[in-house]
């Protein structure tokens, strides 16, 4: 008996597929505990046709003929099978089949201020109060999302915790006038179960989990200035602010994730920055208001330091978005009673947007790119 001379086992399993799958997917919508009886009425098929290439009688087109006239009856006990157990399963209720997902949490957040009157319009402030920050839907749903922008898989995490953050500040102020002020300010908190996003360790390609980690504490001082500058007669239009703050934070390595990343780089730090935490912030603003010519206009500018985005895994270098200094300016004109027209631009810098690592000491790209320049051009009407 040659090759060719037999119906061989894989086309008999093409025309199992062929004929009983379908009646299935069609019936039962492809139920996986009818699945396994479909396996077995396959079996009984593949077994027929073993025996078939027994046969050393008969011509390839009559066995073909039997083999199809075989499915057609077990296409039949097929449809009776599907019938009977439609009529006698009985299908899980939507809160047998998946776990209901709930949170409870009981949290005491107090809060207590305590303000000292200097003189008049100065004051001392002292101050403690606890947050919470509770992960978001994402964060905690055990699927997998694409991160289109990033690149990579991110899957949450249904057992994380909610972090809450114990705050202490301390703020000396002075107001010159209504909206102008000067502060001086410091500030300590504690996080109890922060949140941050971690690369697996047991997957090759990146894919992101998000992950309570040890306690962490932050502290930093923070300057703020909102002032007129009408002391000088010719800007008496513009109003300037500026806020500038600094922050050093402090995480612990869990003694796992440590031992690992220790077996790459022996000098692996024990500590480091807390996640998504930037080391300085800068927040300023010029503006411009001249009433009786109905013009208005601002010039912004924002930048924070690199930030960890993201902690890899084996002691690999982590990811840092860098600093992505900002300036916008907008300005609008009323042309009419009641009717504007606004022009802005966003990002008149064109900076980089861009996420890196450092191998010694040579900087590589993760992500990057120019989100370019944005202009608008707008008009408004004012309702009475």
């Amino acid at each position: 008996m040659t090759r060719s001379s037999v119906i061989q086992k894989d086309q008999i399993e093409g025309l199992v597929l062929q004929h009983l799958l379908p009646v299935m997917l069609e019936k039962l919508d492809a139920h996986v505990v009818f699945l396994i009886k479909v396996k077995d009425l396959q079996h009984n098929v593949i077994g027929y046709a073993q025996d078939l290439e027994l046969d050393r009688n008969g011509s390839d087109g009559m066995k073909k003929n039997r083999v199809l006239q075989m499915l057609m009856q077990y296409k039949n006990d097929l449809n009776e099978l599907v019938e009977n157990y439609v009529d006698t399963l009985e299908f899980a209720t939507q809160s047998e089949k998946y776990q209901m997902g709930d949170a409870e949490y009981y949290d005491l957040l107090p809060s207590i201020n305590l303000t000292y009157t200097v003189v008049e319009s100065m004051n001392i402030r002292l101050a403690y109060n606890k947050t919470l920050a509770r992960p978001v839907f994402r964060e905690l749903a055990p699927y997998a999302s694409w991160d289109f922008k990033g690149g990579y898989r991110k899957i949450g995490n249904p057992d994380l915790k909610r972090t809450t953050i114990d705050n202490i500040d301390l703020r000396w102020e002075y107001f010159f006038a209504s909206g102008e002020v000067i502060s001086f300010s410091g500030f300590y908190k504690y996080f109890t179960d922060p949140i941050e996003q971690r690369d697996s360790p047991i997957t090759n390609n990146p894919e992101i989990n998000y992950e309570n980690i040890p306690n962490s504490h932050l502290y930093g001082v923070e300057s703020e200035l909102r002032k007129s500058l009408d002391f000088v007669p010719a800007l008496s239009n513009f109003n300037l602010g500026i806020n500038l703050t600094y922050i050093n934070s402090e995480m612990q390595e869990d003694s796992t994730f440590l031992s690992a990343a220790r077996m790459t780089d022996p000098d692996y730090p024990a500590t480091r920055e807390m996640f998504g935490q930037s080391p300085f912030i800068v927040n300023s603003y010029l503006g411009y208001q001249n009433d009786s010519i109905g013009v208005r206009a601002n010039l912004a500018f924002n930048v924070s330091g690199p930030k960890i985005i993201l902690i890899t895994k084996g002691g690999l270098p982590n990811v840092y978005e860098q600093a992505f200094p900002l300036i916008d300016f907008n300005i609008s004109k009323q042309v009419a009673k009641n009717w504007s027209v606004k022009f802005s631009v966003k990002n008149i810098l064109d900076s980089e947007f861009k996420q890196t690592y450092t191998y010694k000491d040579q900087e590589y790209y993760f992500l990057g790119y120019h989100p370019g320049r944005t202009f608008g051009l707008g008009i408004s009407y004012l309702i009475d």
